[in-house]
């Protein structure tokens, strides 16, 4: 199951949101992360929609954390979105 983002100061809504999609690319060290506005745990179609990523030092400095790291406990779906508001990429809020 994916994680969902629940935003901590929803105003105005949407409040919910989840990863659609993550590219990344080795070759060019690039993160591409889109992330869309969901509802009972399927994502909205026509819904509110943040491009977020990564080059560089930066992307290459997480990839490799991502590679190595163990996703049994915390999914890397709930790992991105925790680093996306902590970089500020996206607006505050819980993961589960």
């Amino acid at each position: 199951m994916a994680d969902t983002l629940t935003l901590a100061d929803p105003l105005p809504p949407p409040t919910t949101f989840r990863v659609a999609r993550i590219l990344f690319d080795i070759t060019d060290s690039t993160i591409q992360i889109v992330v869309r506005e969901a509802a009972g745990g399927a994502v909205l179609p026509d819904g509110k929609v943040y491009e977020c990523g990564y080059t560089g030092t930066a992307a290459k400095d997480l990839m490799q954390t991502l590679n190595t790291s163990n996703n049994t406990t915390v999914s890397m779906q709930k790992k991105i979105l925790n680093k996306l508001c902590l970089d500020g990429q996206l607006p505050a809020g819980t993961v589960d």
